[in-house]
């Protein structure tokens, strides 16, 4: 029987179908779309940016929801394949190539730098001040040193006799007993030589003549066991502080000028030089003088007057004054060659140049007060006491020094020679001897 609610009941449930129908069309084109194919074919979700409101949800069950968000997701990834960190990164590598660059440039300047400093050789001509000629100073006269030492005369013939001048009077070697003597005078065997003796003078071949300069108490002569004295009160001498004898002539360096005296004829006589003499020395047949705050003067030779007694000067400028001793070549003159001059002064050492006098401009330097001059019997090297800074050595006739000899700082008052041995006078500590010779060189000597 028909019924007008089961067709009402029919055409609800048709209309439900038609409704189903497309819906379940809708759906399956959905799921066949290119992006929502390229995620099932990957395994995993479409490529997205981080969980944001509007992008694909896993628990979103909603078709229609998932479609229009499967959609978006295909832009989304394309933008994330387009923007590429990697070229960023890029970048950054390239900075940090820069900045290792500049570190390695900056490392290898600094070892290039120091390898160069270790490297390179010291140039032969540069001298430092602070090289010393390793050595000892051997004290000759140990615990007996005489005090006052002012001078030293030793015999070339033979080292043992050795006279020394000293603030109490004259001295002579004991070679037996290691100690020094006083020279007692002849008339009175209780009194010595008087007075400060300042230089010393030994002649003949075996050095059997001794000439004392002792200043006001004037100038003496010791042979044997003869002692005299060759200035007397009357012939109005002045105080005698140095001693050269050249041939018969005896040249006495007083605090007026030099004066000579004639050995065989036993008479003083006068020089031109008139200022004051400190010390003189012998190079072959010339006989120089310091002169205190003039410089220097030299003969060659002189005859019987003082016409024939010919001078001639070194002058000393003024920031070079106060010549204590002086050395000099045998012969020639300032023009030539050859020519050279030492002198001891209390600006240092100081050498003539060819024009005047000049100071060694390479170090080292022997800087200070000058006292005393020595050359060895070669004549190849010079030698140099200076105060506070020792002895002193030079190759180059005073232009360029070579080194300190050893370690000996005590004030000195003189330098002598005698063979292969250099002797320096110390007035408070006595005299020393260096070696100049290796196998001269003592045992076991002793550096102050």
């Amino acid at each position: 029987m028909y019924k007008p609610e089961d067709e009402f009941e029919f055409m609800n449930r048709k209309r439900y179908l038609l409704i189903l129908a497309p819906m379940a069309l809708l759906w399956a084109l959905a799921a066949w779309t290119p992006g929502t194919r390229l995620s099932f074919a990957a395994g995993r979700p479409a490529p997205r940016q981080d969980s944001q409101p509007g992008a694909l949800g896993l628990n979103n069950d909603t078709p229609t929801a998932t479609t229009p968000t499967a959609t978006a997701t295909t832009p989304t990834a394309t933008a994330t394949i387009t923007a590429t960190a990697t070229v960023t990164a890029t970048a950054t590598v390239t900075a940090t190539a820069t900045v290792t660059a500049t570190t390695t440039a900056t490392a290898t300047a600094t070892a290039t730098a120091t390898a160069t400093a270790t490297t390179v050789p010291i140039p032969s001509s540069l001298f430092l001040p602070v090289l010393m000629k390793p050595g000892a100073w051997e004290q000759l006269d140990g615990g007996a040193a005489q005090t006052g030492a002012l001078s030293l005369a030793v015999c070339p013939a033979d080292p043992g006799i050795r006279y020394l001048g000293a603030a109490g009077g004259l001295y002579k070697w004991l070679s037996d007993d290691k100690k020094w003597d006083q020279v007692m005078q002849t008339e009175d065997p209780t009194k010595p030589i008087p007075g400060a003796v300042w230089g010393v003078w030994l002649e003949g071949q075996h050095c059997d003549e001794v000439y004392a300069a002792a200043l006001d108490e004037g100038l003496w002569r010791v042979a044997g066991d003869e002692v005299e004295r060759l200035d007397e009160p009357g012939d109005g001498i002045p105080p005698v502080a140095d001693v050269v004898i050249r041939g018969k002539l005896l040249f006495a360096g007083t605090d007026v000028g030099v004066h000579l005296y004639d050995l065989e004829q036993k008479k003083w006589r006068t020089t031109s030089v008139e200022q004051l003499i400190t010390r003189q020395s012998l190079a072959g047949d010339r006989v120089y003088a310091a002169a205190w705050t003039f410089g220097v003067k030299y003969n060659d030779a002189c005859g019987q007057n003082q016409s024939q007694c010919q001078w001639e000067e070194l002058a000393a400028p003024a920031d070079l004054a106060y010549v204590r001793d002086v050395l000099g070549s045998p012969g020639g003159g300032p023009e030539d060659e050859d020519f050279w001059a030492l002198a001891a002064a209390s600006a240092g050492v100081i050498y003539w140049d060819g024009n005047t006098w000049k100071q060694p401009d390479n170090p080292p330097q022997p800087n200070g007060d000058t006292f005393a001059l020595a050359q060895s019997s070669d004549g190849a090297t010079v030698f140099a006491a200076v105060q506070g800074s020792g002895i002193w050595a030079s190759d180059h006739r005073g232009e360029n020094w070579w080194y300190e000899l050893g370690n000996l700082d005590y004030l000195t008052r003189d330098l002598v020679v005698a063979g292969d041995t250099l002797y320096a006078v110390t007035p408070n500590n006595g005299v020393w001897q260096w070696p100049l010779s290796p196998s001269r060189a003592p045992a076991g000597g002793a550096n102050p």
